[in-house]
Order: structure tokens, then C-alpha cells, then sequence
């Protein structure tokens, strides 16, 4: 726990913010575990987006649960998971806002330890999970995915009006847009393990398949972040362009290998080894090398299939260039990130 900050003892009042689509299969877990927290949120403020049963069940069990639910149809300002969570930024008004996936289940204090860390660090703007045991301090570092893991974080209202929220045009991948104008903006981060989630029993199989699916449909590349933010976005990271570049010309290979079989055989050594070894060293970039290991564990087996999903989101994203969005950069200061 930082002992720079003095505390404050001025009640907190918590909303829990929940986009939903479709999630007819866990948002009742979710909130009837919200119901059990030693500290239960003052408001749940729910977007939902569905064709399923989520918004007959959000009001049922909002019913039968000791705090708010609010429930409230997406608006048709931008697209997909960025616009949901932008209009429920619209709507809040507490003074911290929390943040968990639909499948995510979390202990019991789960919200009582956001409550005590803002209470007795002001000066932090997140509080978000850290995926490595044992792991509680500052993290200053954006490239680091537990700066703001939006699935298992909250957030001071004063870190999103900073921001201005959500930009409602990121379809998917709004976390990252909005962790690169919260560091910008000089919010202070802090990470926790003791807050982490599990899954609601997902198998590797069918999240490897749905991750693949998000990535090729509906995720942005570096093209977006390259649209939105210039040649900036070309300095900061690097390596997300170069893997999305390897990535493409690593789908081009494979697209031609029957051409390739046909003119000239020997041309498969290159057309099947190139995208192969680079998948392959994605997979290594985004498990081993963090253990110091050449064996990838069973859950980072997906990264070799999601490396060919990131050319085929390149694709994808180019249909868009030239398209209407007017993108929020709130938060966001060039200058002095140079």
C-alpha cells in the first residue's frame, strides 16, 4: 500500500459499470455476486445491448438485490463495446466507477478493498488487478497490460473526466485507447493481485475460438490507433505495428501457397516456414519470454492461432479508413510525450 497519500474519510459512494450482449448465460452470476460483496456497490448501471434474454434478467434480479440496478438500451452513438461503456460513463455520477467482464467471478471483498485503497490513496486514479502473484505496487509503465486492466479495475471520477471516458467509436480495444489518455493525462496507476478474477468456466477451446473471432471481426489493429493518433502512435509502440505487418504478410504467404505448390515447390520452404516461425515467435514474445522459458503453458497456446488473427484484423480494419468517427482525445497531450 503507497504511503505517500494521506487518506481520506469521506464516505465512497461505487457504482459498478457492466456493458452487456448477449449475456444471457452469466449476468445473473454477476450481479447475485455483486449481492454478496461485504461491500455491496451503491448503483450497478447496466448498457445493454442484446437480442437475448439479458435485459428481462438484469430487471429481475434487479428486483430482488439490496442495491441499484439501472438498466439503460446502448445508444447508436458509435459502435460495439467502446459506445456501451461511454454511455454508462454518461451516467455516472458516484465517485468511483468499478469495472468486471460479465464472466468474471471475484471474492466476496472484492469492492471493500477498492473502497479502503481510494479511500487511503487519493492520488491514484486506478486501481486495477495484476496478473503476477503476489504483485501489489505503482505502475508507471502504459505497455503494461496491469496499468488499467479494464476487465478487473476501478477508476476515480476525477481519472475519467480527465479523459472524458470511453471513446465510443472503438469497437473493441477502447481499454487500451483509454489506458494511452489516462497515462497521458498523468493519471497514477496501481496494481493488485489480491483482486483478481477467474473466469466463469470457460474452456481453453471455446475461448481460444472466441478470441479468434473478436480479433478478426471486431478488434482494432494498429491501423486504428494509427488513424486516431498519427505517426505518435508509430513512436510509442512500435512492436504492435511490426507484429500486425508480420502478421499480414504471414496470411499473404499462406493465401498463395497452392499457387506457390503449382509454380514452383520449392517456394513452400519460405510461404510456410515464414509465417510459421513468426508465429511462433509471437507465441514465445507473449508467454515464455516473461519466465525466461522455450515452452509456452497450455493457456498461451492460443497466441499462435490469435498472431494470424491480427492480419486478418489489418484487413479488416482497412475497410474503415475514411470513415466518420469523431474520436475523443480527451486526455490525450502529444507534447509531452515526445
Amino acid at each position: 500500500m503507497p504511503m505517500a497519500d494521506q487518506g481520506t474519510t469521506r464516505p465512497l459512494r461505487i457504482s459498478v459499470g457492466i456493458p452487456t450482449m448477449n449475456n444471457e448465460d452469466s449476468i445473473e452470476r454477476m450481479l447475485r455476486q455483486l449481492d454478496e460483496q461485504t461491500r455491496p456497490p451503491d448503483r450497478v448501471i447496466v448498457v445493454d445491448n442484446s437480442t437475448d434474454a439479458t435485459p428481462d434478467i438484469v430487471t429481475e434480479v434487479g428486483d430482488d438485490v439490496e442495491f441499484e440496478v439501472d438498466l439503460y438500451e446502448q445508444s447508436d452513438r458509435g459502435r460495439g463495446v467502446g459506445a456501451a461503456r461511454a454511455d454508462i460513463y454518461d451516467r455516472f455520477d458516484e465517485d468511483v466507477l468499478a469495472c468486471l467482464d460479465t464472466e468474471h467471478a471475484v471474492d466476496a471483498d472484492w469492492l471493500e478493498i477498492h473502497e479502503e485503497f481510494h479511500q487511503s490513496n487519493p492520488g491514484y486514479g486506478i486501481l486495477s488487478n495484476s496478473g503476477h502473484p503476489g504483485f501489489d505496487g505503482p505502475v508507471d509503465d502504459p505497455l503494461q497490460s496491469h496499468f488499467f486492466g479494464q476487465s478487473n479495475c476501478s477508476l476515480k471520477r476525477e481519472a475519467l473526466d480527465a479523459t472524458g471516458g470511453w471513446d465510443p467509436w472503438m469497437q473493441r480495444g477502447e481499454d487500451w485507447d483509454l489506458r494511452i489518455r489516462l497515462w497521458t493525462a498523468g493519471v497514477k496507476s496501481w496494481a493488485k493481485h489480491e483482486i483478481a478474477a477467474t473466469p466463469f468456466g470457460q474452456d481453453l477451446a471455446s475461448n481460444t475460438m472466441t478470441w479468434f473471432r473478436k480479433k478478426v471481426y471486431h478488434d482494432p489493429s494498429s491501423v486504428t490507433y494509427l488513424r486516431k493518433y498519427g505517426p505518435w502512435y508509430l513512436r510509442f509502440y512500435p512492436l504492435h505495428v511490426a507484429a500486425d505487418l508480420l502478421s499480414l504478410v504471414a496470411v499473404v504467404s499462406l493465401a498463395v501457397v497452392p499457387f506457390g505448390l503449382l509454380v514452383a515447390p520449392l517456394s513452400l520452404v519460405f510461404l510456410l516456414g515464414l509465417p510459421l516461425a513468426s508465429a511462433a515467435a509471437f507465441t514465445y514474445y507473449k508467454g515464455p519470454r516473461k519466465r525466461s522459458s522455450l515452452l509456452p503453458r497450455r493457456g498461451e497456446l492460443s497466441s499462435f492461432l490469435v498472431f494470424f488473427a491480427l492480419g486478418l484484423s489489418v484487413l479488416q480494419n482497412l475497410k474503415r479508413v475514411g470513415g466518420d468517427e469523431t474520436w475523443n482525445y480527451q486526455g490525450f497531450d502529444e507534447a509531452v510525450r515526445r
